[in-house]
């Protein structure tokens, strides 16, 4: 009796092992990117993911008409279905005043910007490896996945998996060839929601979808223009965007169309026309954001890039300024307006 006990729990371990073995094997890009999470700030994360994260999986899908169906997707393609994850609600509108401005001299192009939002919750800033597009850092905001503004990286390795789905949800970044990307939300427009036939992707997919693959401005344009915009939270968003060469632009999406204005600077009004909200509650954050866009506008270019984005910071709602500097590969952050304590990170 004994010696069958000892075979069997000889047996147990073997199996244990092997599926130990498995594990590692199937999830060894997940496992080494949770275990390179690493609080830089309050509330504030980084995270280094190299390998295959899904995203081609996920366009050739279908895509998704909102960020929580894709985070869905993705959860079940990077946790191999062995971790359920639920659809969650995308959060609710709040106020917000995101500013940012291309600064180009004779020898570089940089950008600056400010995401500004009353809501907390968690920031991932991630370094991106893929297999089969150009490596990129990017700012992701959790709450964009729907897990809630208390939501935190656990200690755990298994529990930690969930936190690689913010690689979906960016709200800027710079890819390897100097593509800048920003997103701004867009109080006087109206959000986008096109149904061409063409595969669907949200605001912050298109992002993603932009830093991955385009090497600059005209190919991220060219990019946008396949797919199906779907505006994330329901609400406008517009993209600034600048590159390597030069070239700077704001796409925006108006009466369901895409229309490009070439502008170095971005807030948070429609910059091809003058649109008139209904909401008359608006025309206060409306006027704020033109007075922001031509503080901006008038900015010197020998003033240096940090000042004028502090300039329009918001005390208590911007929750990280960012200069993405693509020469360099590198970006510094700035976080909760707090503009002496610079954090940088290169790819």
């Amino acid at each position: 009796m004994k010696k069958i006990l000892r075979i069997f729990f000889i047996l147990l371990m073997i199996g244990a092992a092997a599926f130990g073995t498995y594990f590692m094997y199937i999830f060894a890009p997940q496992v080494k990117a949770v275990k390179s999470i690493e609080q830089v700030a309050p509330n504030v994360y980084t995270m280094t993911y190299e390998g295959d994260y899904g995203f081609a999986d996920f366009l050739a899908s279908g895509g998704a008409t909102t960020d929580s169906a894709m985070a869905v997707y993705i959860g079940q393609f990077l946790t191999h279905g062995i971790i359920p994850t639920a659809q969650a609600e995308a959060p609710e509108q709040e106020p917000f005043g995101c500013s940012s401005l291309v600064q180009r001299t004779e020898s570089s192009i940089c950008m600056g910007r400010n995401f500004d939002y009353e809501h907390h919750g968690q920031t991932m800033i991630t370094r991106t490896y893929p297999k089969d597009g150009y490596a990129s850092i990017a700012t992701n905001s959790i709450l964009f996945l729907g897990y809630g503004d208390t939501w935190q990286p656990a200690d755990n390795i298994v529990m930690r998996m969930p936190a690689i789905a913010a690689i979906y949800v960016p709200l800027d970044g710079m890819n390897e060839c100097g593509l800048c990307v920003a997103d701004l939300i867009e109080i006087d427009g109206e959000a986008a929601h096109q149904n061409t036939g063409k595969t669907p992707i949200t605001t912050v997919a298109a992002i993603r979808l932009m830093l991955d693959y385009a090497a600059n401005v005209d190919e991220a344009i060219a990019l946008l223009q396949q797919y199906d915009m779907h505006a994330s939270m329901n609400v406008a968003h517009h993209f600034a965007l600048c590159d390597t060469t030069g070239k700077y632009a704001v796409v925006e999406y108006v009466d369901n169309q895409l229309v490009v204005t070439e502008s170095m600077a971005c807030t948070n009004h429609r910059l091809t026309c003058n649109a008139q909200p209904t909401d008359t509650t608006l025309q206060p954050a409306i006027s704020n954001s033109h007075q922001r866009l031509e503080q901006l506008l008038a900015t010197p270019n020998n003033n240096p890039l940090v000042n004028s984005i502090q300039d329009v910071a918001f005390d208590g709602w911007t929750r990280w300024s960012v200069l993405f500097h693509p020469s360099q590969r590198k970006a510094t952050y700035y976080f909760n307006a707090d503009f002496s304590t610079p954090y940088t990170i290169e790819l």
